[in-house]
C-alpha cells in the first residue's frame, strides 16, 4: 500500500530548494497555475529569505495555499512546466508552498486583514474552495459577507470527499480558521434553494458555489444497494468515517471503479484500504490519456490497483440477482484526443467480461435535486449555469456562479480562481448599483 504521508521541508531545505529555481524569463510555471499565482515570484522570495513577500504573493491569488499544496495535480500544472527538468528534476513547488504556509501560520508572519466595512451586504452559497475564496476576497475589501452552507462543516469537497490521507484535515482546519477570523458570518446547516429570495432579504449580490454532489449516471442498470454505487456518496462516507466499512462491505470483494479521473482514483484508494480482494480502474482512456494526476496514478500502481484501459462498458451481468461481472468492449478513437463515448469505435471481437462483485461509477458530476432547484431560474449551458467568463455574472442581475457548479468539475485551484474572479465581478456590479436601504 502506498505511503500515506510526506515530510514537511525544514526552513533550510526550503530555501535551498527555492535557490535551484532558474527564475526563467518566460516563467512557464506561472502559466500552469489555475489560480494564477506568480510562482516564479513566490519561489524567488523564499530563495532570498523574504518569507512575508512570498506569503503575500500566494495570498493574492489563493486563500487555501496549504490545502492546494497537498491536492493540486502539480504534475499536470506548474511542476510539469518547470524548465529545471531539462537540467535534472523540477522544483518541488507544492512542497515549498506547504512549508511556507505552515511556517507563516506558526510564526504569525502575514495574513491579510479586512478593510473598514463599507456597509454593503453580500451572500455566498456554498463553503467549498470557490465559495470560501469569494467570501474572503469580499470580506477583505470591506463587505459584510454571509456564507450559507447546507452541511454542518466548511470545506466542501475538500472535507467531504478528498481522502484524509491526501489532505490532512488539520491543514484544512488551519486555513478555515484563518478565514473565519476575518469576521465572515457562516451559517451551517442552512441549505438555499432560492437565490433570488436572498436578494429580497437585503443581500445586494449572491455568489452560487454549491459544487456538484451527484455522480453522473451510466447508460447501464444502476441500482444502489445491488452492488453498484455512486462515487461521491462513497467518498463522503469514507471521509466522515460513518461506518463505510460495514455499509459497503468491500472486504474480500472484486471491485471495479468506472472512470479514470481523480474521483475514480480516490475511490480505488479507499477500496484498497477497506480490504477489497482486487480493485480495477476501468476507463475509456489509455494510461497517457487519464485525467487523474500523476501522483494519483502512482498511488494506484503502488496500491496494486489494476488498470483496464480503452474500454466501453456495455452491461452488467448478474446471477440470481447478484452482480457477477461488467461486460465491456475495447475501443479506439475516431478522432484522436476527443475522449468521449460518442467518439469511440468498438473493436469487433474484443468483447470481454470483467469479474466484479461491486462497481462504483465515477465518470463525472451533476447537480442534485436541491441544486437543480437553486439554478432553475438561470440560463444554462450544458445544464449548468451560464456565466460571463470575466465577471462570473449569471443571467439574473445580482447573481453570480462559479466553481464546479459552472465547470462541471475541476481542480480546487481553478474553483478558487473562479471565486476570486466572481468577487471582483460582484464588487464591480455593486459599484454601479445604488445601495439598498
Amino acid at each position: 500500500m502506498a505511503t500515506e504521508t510526506r515530510k514537511t521541508l525544514t526552513r533550510v531545505m526550503a530555501v535551498n530548494e527555492a535557490r535551484r529555481c532558474l527564475q526563467c524569463t518566460s516563467a512557464e510555471c506561472n502559466q500552469g497555475c489555475p489560480a494564477g499565482v506568480d510562482v516564479r515570484r513566490f519561489v524567488g522570495a523564499i530563495a532570498t529569505g523574504d518569507f512575508i513577500g512570498a506569503m503575500k504573493t500566494l495570498y493574492e491569488k489563493n486563500i487555501l495555499p496549504l490545502s492546494c499544496a497537498y491536492i493540486c495535480p502539480v504534475g499536470k500544472q506548474c511542476i510539469e512546466r518547470c524548465r529545471h527538468t531539462e537540467l535534472n528534476y523540477p522544483i518541488t513547488i507544492n512542497r515549498l508552498q506547504e512549508w511556507l504556509t505552515r511556517y507563516a501560520i506558526e510564526q504569525k508572519l502575514y495574513f491579510p486583514r479586512p478593510a473598514t466595512e463599507n456597509g454593503r451586504r453580500v451572500a455566498v452559497v456554498g463553503a467549498g474552495p470557490s465559495g470560501l475564496a469569494a467570501a474572503m476576497k469580499l470580506r477583505l475589501n470591506g463587505f459584510r459577507v454571509t456564507v450559507f452552507e447546507r452541511s454542518e462543516s466548511l470545506g466542501g469537497m475538500l472535507r467531504h470527499c478528498v481522502p484524509p490521507f491526501r489532505l490532512p484535515r488539520e491543514a484544512l482546519d488551519l486555513e478555515i480558521e484563518i478565514i473565519r477570523s476575518t469576521g465572515i458570518e457562516f451559517r451551517t446547516g442552512a441549505p438555499v434553494t432560492d437565490a433570488r429570495a436572498l436578494l429580497k432579504e437585503g443581500f445586494e449580490a449572491v455568489y452560487l458555489a454549491t459544487g456538484l454532489w451527484k455522480s453522473a449516471g451510466l447508460n447501464l442498470e444502476t441500482q444502489p444497494g445491488k452492488g453498484v454505487y455512486e462515487a461521491l456518496p462513497f467518498l463522503s462516507d469514507c471521509a466522515a468515517g460513518d461506518g463505510a466499512a460495514a455499509k459497503y462491505d468491500l472486504a474480500g470483494k472484486r471491485v471495479v471503479v468506472i472512470g479514470g479521473g481523480s474521483v475514480a482514483a480516490d475511490v480505488s484508494a479507499h477500496a484498497v484500504r477497506l480490504g477489497a480482494r482486487s480493485v480495477t480502474l476501468a476507463m475509456l482512456e489509455s494510461p497517457a490519456e487519464m485525467p487523474a494526476a500523476p501522483d494519483e496514478i502512482d498511488r494506484a500502481w503502488a496500491d496494486g490497483v489494476l488498470f483496464e484501459c480503452r474500454m466501453l462498458p456495455l452491461e452488467l451481468a448478474r446471477e440470481g440477482g447478484r452482480l457477477k461481472a461488467l461486460k465491456a468492449v475495447h475501443i479506439e478513437w475516431k478522432q484522436p484526443g476527443l475522449i468521449h463515448p460518442s467518439n469511440a469505435i468498438q473493436i469487433a471481437g474484443s468483447e470481454f467480461a470483467l469479474p466484479a462483485d461491486v462497481i462504483f461509477y465515477a465518470i463525472g458530476q451533476r447537480p442534485d435535486a436541491e441544486t437543480q432547484k437553486l439554478i432553475e431560474p438561470l440560463e444554462k449551458a450544458r445544464a449548468l449555469p451560464k456565466v460571463d467568463e470575466k465577471t462570473m455574472g449569471a443571467s439574473q442581475p445580482g447573481l453570480f456562479a462559479g466553481g464546479d457548479l459552472v465547470t462541471g468539475g475541476g481542480s480546487a485551484a481553478k474553483a478558487i480562481a473562479d471565486g476570486m474572479r466572481a468577487a471582483e465581478g460582484m464588487m464591480a456590479y455593486l459599484r454601479s448599483t445604488p445601495r439598498k436601504g
